[in-house]
């Protein structure tokens, strides 16, 4: 869900500074809303997965996890393929 917000947001904004950018308006209207449809329907399909999955009678579940690690440093031994043990 923290994926789909993001991703809608920036959509937006950056639908919004293109125009705004080049001083044009859209073409047609008609594919902003196409696209934005799609992204709810999208959206929507994997909110119904992921719920699926508290509900038993349901046979439907996803696990979803959204994660940020930061890079982590390499050894020299990892890098090379090679074990430490």
């Amino acid at each position: 869900m923290v994926v789909s917000f993001t991703i809608f947001f920036l959509v937006g904004l950056f639908t919004w500074a293109t125009v705004r950018s080049l001083d044009r308006p859209l073409e047609d209207i008609r594919y902003t809303w196409a696209w934005y449809g799609l992204m709810v329907v999208g959206t929507l399909m994997a909110v119904v997965a992921v719920l699926g999955g508290f509900v038993p009678s349901v046979d439907i579940s996803a696990d979803v996890l959204f994660t940020f690690y930061a890079p982590l440093q390499a050894t020299r031994c990892s890098t090379a393929g090679w074990r430490s043990s």
